[in-house]
């Protein structure tokens, strides 16, 4: 089975978004790894570029670009004002990073779309979901989280993250709907138990329209069997 650069690049990406959602979280900060990840991503990214001879233009939105010239941007001026150049430099390369990794993501996703990446959110927020039940800690005054340096905020956040790619990625089909369901009601169980009432919120305004859109969209042309299984439920 052939490999492509695109597909070393989406593992790359996934990497740094389970470091930062979950793994930082739960075993604490190892910088080695994440940048490990990203450079996963990058070079991946950069020698596909360098085989394939595409243009940066066509590659990659104006945007992405334009975070790269932020980074320089910011580099070149702020170290006129910083009142720490170590944090100054320490901040733009991670920054650098992160905008180099959006390239990446951009890369990977131009032939697929970027369905790959919504199925990665699901996934880690299903596993943060799992940990917390299974291995979480309890926060005074709030509820469960991953760890006793997780925020509830922060765990309430990649829930709603989950919810909103569960409710992007949602078919017009029962079978579907079911599955997602079920997915959205434990990440929406899982922001009532960390206790963030933000998330919460911001929840409620993802899952409300996506449950009306979608039965509305399966009573009016699904089958009879079908609208029948959407009553049960």
């Amino acid at each position: 089975m052939k490999i492509s650069f695109k597909t070393i690049a989406k593992c790359g990406v996934l990497g740094c978004l389970t470091y930062v959602m979950w793994y930082k979280w739960v075993f604490g900060d190892n910088l080695l790894i994440l940048y490990t990840f990203a450079a996963v991503a990058i070079m991946s990214m950069l020698v596909g570029l360098l085989l394939s001879g595409a243009s940066l233009s066509q590659a990659f939105p104006c945007g992405c670009l334009n975070d790269v010239v932020m980074c320089a941007y910011s580099l070149l001026f702020g170290v006129f004002v910083a009142v720490s150049q170590s944090v100054l430099i320490s901040t733009i390369g991670t920054y650098f990073a992160f905008a180099l990794v959006s390239l990446a993501f951009c890369y990977a996703s131009q032939d697929t779309g970027f369905d790959w990446l919504l199925l990665g959110v699901v996934l880690i927020a299903l596993l943060c979901s799992v940990w917390t039940l299974t291995k979480g800690f309890y926060r005074s005054g709030y509820g469960m989280v991953l760890s006793p340096a997780n925020n509830p905020h922060t765990l309430g956040f990649v829930m709603d993250m989950g919810l909103f790619a569960v409710a992007y990625r949602s078919k017009s089909t029962l079978k579907s709907f079911v599955w997602n369901l079920l997915f959205g009601t434990l990440f929406l169980y899982m922001i009532i138990q960390c206790g963030s009432r933000k998330c919460l919120l911001a929840a409620v305004f993802i899952v409300l329209p996506w449950i009306w859109i979608e039965l509305k969209k399966i009573l009016k042309n699904g089958t009879s069997m079908q609208k029948l299984g959407i009553i049960l439920l």
